[in-house]
């Protein structure tokens, strides 16, 4: 429940209001107006790129896609596409996508805006930090994949032990840049 002070949270309903969040809370950020983006720097572990925030009015959603910073050399990208086709289907929130023009991976959740029309703070909050935290917490697993050091066969055990190290403390990633 809101305080009496600041009230309930308002719905974020356009572009715009996504733009008025973000100056807000001081999320460093760089608009496209031309195509309903923002882009913000991410760091966290060995992340450090740039994820971008996709404003779709048309299709009523908003998108957050993470780039992972690799690029796939061309004989690696059968071992990546059966990598993340057993990888996505063991996550709670699946994204994992291949762009085979670029050699590269992101990760991609989508907040649709409708049955309310909009978005809470918290939500847009939350959604940005799913997407950082998962593409940071598989970037180690899917890189020794593309570098033919791991096989795609063993994703998903590999992925686990990779993330039991981090919990136990082995690789603590640091905070994400911006208050998100």
């Amino acid at each position: 429940m809101a305080s009496e002070d600041k009230g309930p949270e308002r719905l974020v309903r356009s572009y715009q209001e996504l733009l008025d969040l973000l100056r807000r809370d001081n999320v460093m950020h760089q608009p496209n107006l031309a195509a309903g983006e923002v882009l913000i720097p991410t760091q966290r572990g060995q992340l450090d790129s740039v994820l971008m925030m996709r404003w779709q009015t048309e299709e009523s959603v908003l998108q957050f896609v993470q780039p992972l910073a690799f690029e796939i050399p061309a004989e690696r990208m059968q071992a990546m596409a059966v990598a993340l086709s057993r990888l996505n289907p063991a996550l709670a929130i699946s994204g994992f996508e291949l762009s085979y023009e670029r050699r590269r991976v992101v990760f991609r959740t989508t907040l649709p805006l409708m049955p309310r029309g909009g978005l809470l703070p918290g939500e847009i909050q939350m959604y940005f930090r799913i997407t950082v935290k998962t593409a940071a917490d598989f970037l180690p697993t899917l890189s020794r994949v593309a570098a033919g050091q791991s096989s795609p066969d063993t994703i998903v055990a590999d992925a686990t032990r990779d993330l039991e190290a981090v919990e136990r403390g082995a690789q603590k990633p640091p905070d994400v840049l911006g208050t998100y």
